[in-house]
């Protein structure tokens, strides 16, 4: 099987590998009330894609599916030049394929983007 993850996700599961590397997950399903023992499951696959995404924090959603995202403080970008602001020409800036906004306790949180 193949899977692509997100760079921090990778970094969480302690995985120090690249593209076209094996990686093993493992599960364990407990049933609820405890009706019949839990079972555990472990696959193996290969990395195909290491994913991009950024955490926008903040209590309203500031970025969406659509946008252009920059990891980390991106340059300044005069009004003309804006047509020119691609990823096919920057190094570093995607187009956010999703935008979620996680809340904590009946507000926003934060909003992750990336791409798929």
């Amino acid at each position: 099987m193949e899977l692509a993850l997100p760079e921090d996700v990778l970094q969480y599961l302690g995985f120090d590998g690249n593209i076209g590397d094996t990686i093993s997950l493992s599960l364990e399903k407990s049933l609820r009330h405890n009706i019949a023992d839990s079972y555990s499951y472990t696959a193996e696959f290969v990395l195909t894609g290491i994913l991009e995404s950024i955490i926008v924090p903040g209590e309203t959603q500031q970025v969406f599916a659509g946008d252009r995202i920059y990891a980390g403080e991106g340059p300044e970008i005069a009004p003309e030049d804006w047509a020119d602001f691609i990823p096919a020409v920057v190094p570093g800036l995607y187009q956010a394929a999703y935008a979620e906004t996680y809340g904590w306790q009946g507000k926003l949180w934060h909003t992750e983007a990336g791409c798929r």
